[in-house]
């Protein structure tokens, strides 16, 4: 007589469904059970139990609650405890599928394959040892790493047991052998629950071995070589656990951690593009904007996540609540790009630098414009985005184009207004730093330079203009040709760069279609490519 327990019949094999005799199922304990439970592991008596303290909670959840040696006081405190954790997780009803999640790129093609490996398992036609099952989802906070893990093992059907270095030490006596038995504890239970899916949520608390000092190598060296035990069994065939680490630092971690039979690889999570901001604004707004009204918030909410969205969302329809109204696009903007308190000079400055950069691309057909605004997401500044600006190989014409469109904002400045302010420069993001770096590569990277050695990688480029005058002296004659070629074209479209910082001044964002119409491009207006060299 064979018996196999799981905790759910949809979480085991098809065939093993099919092939039973009985199913039997148990409901989850009442109060009373509970309280007779802990009496019986604590030998002493129990007060009663308020009826909804185990709703919701799983048998492991219950069962580590209840522990031998401790007070009846101590086992219901940690079910309220439990309780309370349950509380602050999004409900499994509010927890989107997987496929209707938006902007996760190459985590979703990952998710998606993995649902795919779970039903063949299911039907007996794949090994559990074969699924692509222990990644890293890294990324900006934000990005919605633990939601997609939520959807993940929702839409998957399986149990999602969710745990942090925090939870480790919080639930513990926070002493070593407290933090590696809250450990086990946690895979034991998915273990017990398996096929589950393990979340180690900020798994860079993990400490990198090799940037330890020697007061803590010892206590968390036997730590880290604790979990590196526990994965290497959780890879093993004999375990059917799916293992997701969450970061938003994948260059602190362990790398016995990130390799192959543990957590065999790293997956990036980027911010969201306008597209998948329009996916994720349309989930939270419903039907009460239109695709237009969202399409156009989407370019002014680029730079946002999808935790910004739902802040923004909620905070306008509280708005909207409190003068009795539905939600309009107006309140929703204005939660996205609040209008600068800045003086007008400032703004105008502001429109006619992003002005200049909008305009030049076009000119110079550099890419495809998809917006210029004024104010958006985590500045008073502006920003153009342009598809395809960066070729996958690119010409020296299409390098020296490019840096002109990068310095075009600093020359429409000194063309439309007399001279230039700092913000073009200031930071390694800002536009001086971007042209520097893309003419630096000519010279030690692309071999555009006077000769074809490769001197030095992306991260190295301003190391080496630092130590080298001669090299400086070159990039920045280069630089100046540049801008001066810059300041030429944005001469000759002065009048259309007035006019487009007027606009944006007044509407705040330009989509890519109104400024095209409004610059009438055609063959004749666009530049020649400057001549280059191979």
């Amino acid at each position: 007589m064979l018996f196999i327990a799981v905790r759910s019949s949809k979480g085991s094999p098809e065939l093993m469904r099919a092939s039973a005799d009985i199913l039997v199922e148990f409901p989850s304990p009442t109060a009373k059970d509970i309280r007779r439970t802990i009496e019986l592991v604590t030998q002493r008596p129990c007060p009663a139990l308020p009826s909804s303290l185990g709703s919701g909670l799983g048998f492991q959840t219950i069962a580590a609650a209840i522990r031998p040696g401790t007070t009846p006081a101590s086992c219901i405190k940690r079910l309220h405890q439990a309780r309370e954790r349950l509380r602050d997780e999004p409900s499994a009803a509010s927890t989107p599928p997987l496929a209707e999640l938006h902007g996760y790129g190459e985590a979703m093609d990952w998710g998606l394959r993995l649902m795919s490996d779970l039903e063949s398992w299911r039907k007996g036609k794949l090994a559990f040892e074969a699924l692509d099952r222990m990644v890293v989802l890294a990324g900006p906070p934000g990005v919605g790493k633990t939601t997609f893990v939520r959807s993940l093992a929702k839409s998957s059907g399986l149990p999602l047991h969710a745990s942090s270095v925090a939870d480790w030490f919080s639930s513990s006596n926070g002493y070593l052998d407290g933090v590696i038995k809250a450990m086990d504890g946690l895979f034991a239970r998915a273990q017990a629950d398996a096929p589950a899916v393990v979340l180690l949520d900020e798994i860079d608390a993990i400490p990198d071995r090799s940037a330890l000092d020697s007061r803590h190598r010892e206590w968390w060296t036997t730590m880290v070589g604790r979990m590196l035990t526990i994965l290497d069994g959780a890879s093993d065939h004999s375990n059917r656990l799916v293992v997701i680490g969450t970061t938003n630092y994948p260059d602190r971690l362990d790398s016995a951690l990130v390799r192959p039979g543990r957590l065999s690889r790293i997956i990036r999570i980027e911010p969201p593009e306008a597209k998948a901001l329009f996916g994720i604004l349309r989930q939270r707004v419903g039907h009460d904007l239109t695709d237009q009204e969202l399409h156009r918030i989407a370019l002014l909410a680029v730079g946002g996540t999808g935790a910004d969205v739902a802040g923004w969302v909620g905070s306008a329809r509280a708005v909207a609540r409190s003068q009795g109204r539905p939600m309009v696009a107006a309140d929703l903007i204005h939660q996205i790009a609040p209008v600068p308190d800045l003086p007008f000079s400032v703004i105008r400055r502001v429109a006619v630098h992003e002005s200049g950069h909008a305009v030049l691309a076009s000119t110079l057909a550099i890419g495809r414009v998809e917006s210029v605004r004024i104010t958006g997401v985590g500045s008073s500044g502006g920003n153009t985005l342009v598809a395809d600006a960066f070729k996958p190989l690119m010409t020296l014409s299409d390098i020296r184009d490019l840096a002109v469109f990068i310095l075009a904002g600093r020359a429409a400045e000194m063309v439309v207004l007399g001279d230039a302010s700092s913000g073009a420069g200031g930071s390694q993001d800002s536009d001086l730093a971007k042209a520097t770096r893309l003419i630096a590569a000519n010279h030690l990277s692309y071999g555009f330079g006077d000769g074809l050695g490769y001197l030095a990688d992306e991260a190295g480029l301003m190391t080496a203009l630092a130590r080298d005058p001669s090299l400086r002296s070159i990039v920045d004659r280069d630089l100046g040709t540049i801008f001066q070629r810059a300041l030429a074209i944005a001469q000759r479209h002065a009048l259309q760069i007035a006019a487009v910082a007027d606009a944006l001044i007044e509407r705040r964002l330009l989509t890519g279609d109104e400024l095209r119409r409004m610059l009438d491009v055609g063959r004749d207006a666009v530049e020649p490519k400057e001549p280059g060299n191979g």
